[in-house]
């Protein structure tokens, strides 16, 4: 009987050891999804933040209206060239801290409408998985129509 206690003992002993190793392995995988997740939720706000400044760039260049078309035949067309620098000089001047991109702004005119599109590259923070980039790219469009159109419906990009 006194043997039996002896052993369970024994074997206390040397179990009591493996949480020592048990703890830091916890603590970084710990630490690595709390970075993973930190870079998750600032790519996603960098991208919410770039789908903003594309819609306010693609508003921006609905207001450069053709003034021979409209003075000559009273209808409302963009122009082209004046809305492409509108929104580029936009898009440049509202893009999130961090971000660059990667891609010349394209900017569509389909009439009295707009399509801006916007490709950047958004650096992460934090990286913790060695071998992987420290970027990701984020694309995305948004469309507009000029203001006195008869027409709502605004073209898909």
């Amino acid at each position: 009987m006194h043997w039996i206690r002896h052993s369970s003992y024994e074997k206390q002993i040397k179990e009591r050891g493996s949480a020592i190793f048990l703890a830091p392995m916890l603590i970084l995988m710990i630490v690595y999804l709390m970075g993973f997740l930190l870079d998750l939720g600032d790519a996603l706000t960098k991208a919410t933040d770039l789908d903003q400044s594309v819609e306010m760039a693609a508003a921006s260049a609905t207001t450069q209206v053709s003034k021979s078309s409209f003075y000559e035949t009273g209808s409302i067309k963009l122009n082209p060239a004046d809305a492409y620098l509108v929104a580029s000089s936009e898009l440049q001047n509202s893009l999130p801290a961090e971000t660059r991109l990667i891609k010349p702004v394209t900017v569509v005119t389909i009439g009295p409408a707009d399509c801006v599109r916007g490709t950047v590259s958004i650096r992460l923070p934090f990286r913790l998985i060695p071998g992987s980039a420290d970027r990701v790219t984020y694309s995305t469009s948004s469309a507009a129509i000029a203001k006195g159109v008869s027409t709502s419906t605004v073209p898909s990009c």
